[in-house]
């Protein structure tokens, strides 16, 4: 992952001579063939010496040698197993995205099947593989993400992973002749189009810490809750897990986070449980004991000193009306 972090820091990466990229910057070669030079083989009681191949942490070694076919020439499409091949990396791929908490929550609402097929074609375009792309432009299908430079070095530790579980080849700096370097070389290329919030400061839900930052409030709040015996009753038959999660995904949306609140309106939840402006403000009371037990910052009592937790108490300050029965 430094590797990955350092060609993120150097910016989108030119093409090798004699290449260019043919998918939103992505490299391929002017003839879709990896072209090699012949060398003869070592002999077979060839000695290890202290100039044979390095090996690197991850078990890939730093050598460059690409793998060809009896022609001398191969397309990386070829030589990533060609769909089937691929296939199968793109779906170890999505199941450690499935395991990462950093990012796994931005796609509650992908429809997965349509997803792979998209990132198998992709990968055929930047390979010299038979299969167009037919998805929308990597800056349109991230559009509203905010996505981070921290997400983006999960999905591609969570990519190199893949790499690594089914045994693909590649240098440990990427820089050399494996299809696998050129395809993470080519990923890394994307990065501009697809991180939108670099370091967390432009969107107000990623000043809170994220969909991290949101789980460890509402866990914290709710604990809060759960001692509170002004307003504990209120809570006695629910169901905490999915509260919780219905909680983080309301601050999620109402900051500008990519989620949609999938549940009812605060009116419709809260109607004929009899709340009143003591039950509410001891609510919200919880919430700021639960923003001190993190140290999260805000401006007492105005809540208007353009701290981040200030609009978020202000935005749910605002759902009093639907909340409290007259």
């Amino acid at each position: 992952m430094n590797m990955l972090l350092l060609l993120l820091a150097c910016g989108t990466p030119d093409c090798p001579e004699g290449q260019k990229f043919n998918l939103e910057g992505l490299c391929e070669e002017d003839t879709s063939k990896l072209e090699t030079e012949e060398s003869d083989p070592p002999a077979d009681d060839s000695e290890v010496t202290d100039d044979s191949v390095a090996i690197d942490d991850s078990g890939q070694t730093d050598d460059s040698t690409p793998i060809v076919d009896d022609s001398g020439t191969v397309s990386d499409w070829e030589s990533l197993g060609e769909e089937a091949g691929v296939t199968a990396l793109v779906g170890a791929f999505v199941s450690n995205v499935a395991a990462d908490d950093t990012i796994n929550w931005m796609f509650a609402n992908t429809d997965i099947v349509s997803f792979q097929t998209r990132l198998v074609e992709q990968i055929s375009s930047a390979t010299g593989g038979p299969l167009s792309y037919t998805g929308r432009d990597m800056l349109s299908a991230h559009a509203g993400m905010a996505v981070t430079d921290a997400q983006w070095g999960a999905l591609l530790g969570d990519f190199v992973g893949a790499l690594d579980q089914l045994s693909v080849p590649y240098t440990a700096d990427f820089s050399g002749n494996y299809p696998a370097d050129r395809l993470v070389v080519a990923l890394v290329s994307m990065h501009d189009d697809i991180v939108t919030d670099p370091d967390g400061i432009i969107v107000l839900f990623n000043q809170l810490g994220g969909h991290a930052g949101a789980q460890l409030l509402v866990g914290e709040f709710l604990q809060e809750v759960g001692t509170d015996s002004r307003i504990n009753g209120y809570f006695a038959t629910t169901d905490m897990d999915l509260f919780s999660r219905l909680l983080v995904e309301q601050i999620c949306d109402v900051t500008d986070g990519y989620c949609v609140y999938s549940g009812r309106s605060m009116a419709e939840a809260h109607a004929g449980l009899g709340i009143s402006q003591d039950d509410f403000t001891a609510l919200v009371e919880d919430l700021l004991t639960a923003m001190d037990s993190l140290n999260i910052d805000y401006t007492p009592g105005t809540f208007d000193g353009g701290k981040p937790a200030d609009e978020l108490i202000i935005i749910l300050a605002g759902t009093a009306n639907d909340i409290i029965e007259p």
